[in-house]
């Protein structure tokens, strides 16, 4: 008899297609009704991104794989998570979270 796991999945456990598979099946973005623009803020201003993008990070903050989506786009920084918001966060502020995030220190420590 196999046993089942009892505590939760971490974000770092899964692979990508794993985290991907989680991240688009269950996203709050993925149902929401929020123009697409609304998801990719054009300042470089991390203020005026944040405000520019208040919609779409209020969907990510209630949303239930906001650390997968996080994960997932700090794997991805140089393609996919290059840009829009990930995981609640603008472009700038995954950048910076991302250097202590390669240090290991874990996505749920980060948001």
């Amino acid at each position: 008899m196999t046993r089942q796991r009892t505590e939760p999945v971490t974000a770092t456990e899964l692979t990508d297609d794993q985290l991907a598979s989680r991240v688009y099946r269950r996203a709050g973005c993925a149902g929401s009704r929020l123009d697409p623009d609304e998801w990719f803020p054009i300042s470089p201003d991390v203020a005026k991104a944040r405000h520019q993008a208040a919609r779409a990070i209020a969907v990510c903050v209630a949303c239930p794989v906001r650390a997968f989506c996080l994960e997932y786009s700090l794997r991805h920084a140089y393609d996919i998570g290059a840009y829009g918001v990930w995981g609640g966060l603008v472009e700038h502020e995954r950048r910076s979270l991302r250097r202590k995030w390669l240090t290991g220190t874990s996505v749920t420590e980060l948001i």
